[in-house]
């Protein structure tokens, strides 16, 4: 297991959290969570909501998201929304994907605390049910 899922924090369904969350490896959001947040790892769900100031290493985005975005590298996924301002070194955007927001490209360095992100896998570094999923043989027999 990676140094980053070694401290992993997941705000379930349902759950809200207000405040600040700081010196987390990694999160997972499928609640509501109105924070700031300096982390390596963000994974936003479809299900989950997240307001605040963030600085992350790899953020994963399929929910909502509003206010600040720095991320070294950033996935915005199909069923995602986000409003406000985002600064990224890379991004990747699915088709579908609503971005009602300031982007800007950041050329800079990322700081220490990322390259555990930046280095690690994907299979690492992605929520199983957010991977790719391989046909089975049953699948293809069922054509």
């Amino acid at each position: 297991m990676s140094q980053i899922l070694a401290k992993k924090s997941v705000f379930g369904t349902g759950a809200v959290f207000r405040g600040t969350i700081s010196k987390v490896g990694a999160v997972d959001i499928h609640g509501e969570v109105y924070a700031d947040l300096e982390l390596d790892k963000l994974v936003l769900e479809r299900s989950g909501t997240l307001e605040g100031n963030v600085s992350v290493g790899l953020g994963v985005m399929a929910g909502r998201f509003t206010g600040r975005l720095h991320a070294h590298s950033i996935w915005v996924m199909k069923s995602s929304v986000l409003l406000g301002e985002i600064e990224y070194a890379s991004l990747q955007m699915d088709r579908g994907a609503a971005l009602n927001c300031r982007i800007k490209h950041n050329w800079e360095t990322p700081p220490p605390s990322v390259s555990a992100a930046r280095d690690a896998s994907p299979a690492d570094m992605m929520p199983a049910e957010l991977l790719p999923q391989n046909e089975t043989d049953k699948d293809r027999n069922k054509s």
